[in-house]
This record gives C-alpha cells, structure tokens and sequence, in this order.
C-alpha cells in the first residue's frame, strides 16, 4: 500500500502543475470599456478562474472665449482614469471563457485656467466610482492574441447621471 502511495502522489503534483500551466500575464489596448474611451491595461491571472487588473487611459480638452465681462479665457484640462479589477473568468473553456469583473475606478484631474491675465490651476486624484464588466475573453492557454469583448457599466460618484452604460472590445498579447 506504501508503494502505491507515492506514485498516486507524485502524478497528482504533476497534474496539478500542468493544470495551472497556462499563459499568466496580458497586456492589451481596450476601446472604449473601464476607462471610457480607450485603455492600455496588464492583467495576471492569478489562478484559473481568477484575473487582476490595472490599467490606465487619459483624455485632454483645450478651450478659449471671452467670458461674461468680455475678459479672454483659456481653459485646458485634462483627465486620467485608472480602472483597478478582479475578474472572475466562468466555464470550463480552454481558450475561451465568460469574463465578470467589478473594481474601483480611480481619476487623477487637472485643470488650468487664464481669465483676464491672471492663471488659476487645479489637481485632484481621488474615487471616480466603480467599473464593472460582463463579456467574453478568448485568451489561449499557450499565449499569443487575446481578444475581449463586453458591456462596462459605470457608477460614478459626481455625474448627474451616475449609471453609464458602456461597451468595449480589447485587443492584445497574452504571455
């Protein structure tokens, strides 16, 4: 009974290994999703059904006038939007799996402003809201082209309208 132990053992430790040797790592370009208009993201599978998440899109605006008192303005800001996820990653598919993600959505602002002569700036960083994602991932087991593609809901803290319904579709290398 020893003797079959031991080998029962080592075959289970190998199957284990192979079962969790899989393409860990991806990075890749998100049109439109967590970070509104476009992202450029890492993500680890940390286990088989489980992923992390971070990545980073900005967005920049400039504008000039003449404001009510007739003083020139010129306005330029500029925003950069962090979504930080865990996804879990259901089914049993070898390449291809449904994707649920939620986590917080981080914002770094700034902006300045020229009225009349005079400059006035102003930064913050802070919690935008939450970011989530119901989709479908093809991430091959062996690494090489990944491909994404689902709906992000927003919930942010300071809209008007807090609940935003996105959409995107990501791009990228798994290794």
């Amino acid at each position: 009974m020893k003797k079959l132990i031991l080998p029962l053992l080592l075959m289970m430790i190998v199957q284990i290994s192979k079962a969790q040797d899989y393409r860990k790592n991806a990075v890749y370009v998100e049109l439109g999703g967590n970070a509104l208009l476009y992202s450029i993201n890492y993500e680890n599978r940390f286990a088989d059904h489980w992923s992390g998440r971070l990545g980073f899109g900005y967005i920049s605006g400039k504008g000039s006038g003449v404001n009510s008192s007739g003083q020139a303005t010129d306005v330029s800001v500029g925003v950069a939007f962090i979504p930080v996820m865990i996804n879990y990653l259901a089914g049993n598919g070898k390449n291809g799996r449904f994707e649920l993600g939620a986590g917080p959505l981080l914002v770094s602002a700034g902006a300045n402003s020229k009225v009349g002569g005079q400059e006035f700036n102003k930064s913050g960083f802070g919690f935008g809201g939450i970011t989530t994602t119901a989709g479908y991932r093809l991430q091959p087991l062996d690494g090489g082209f990944m491909f994404k593609i689902g709906i992000t809901p927003l919930i942010l803290t300071s809209a008007t309208e807090p609940f935003q319904m996105w959409g995107g579709l990501s791009l990228g290398y798994c290794f």
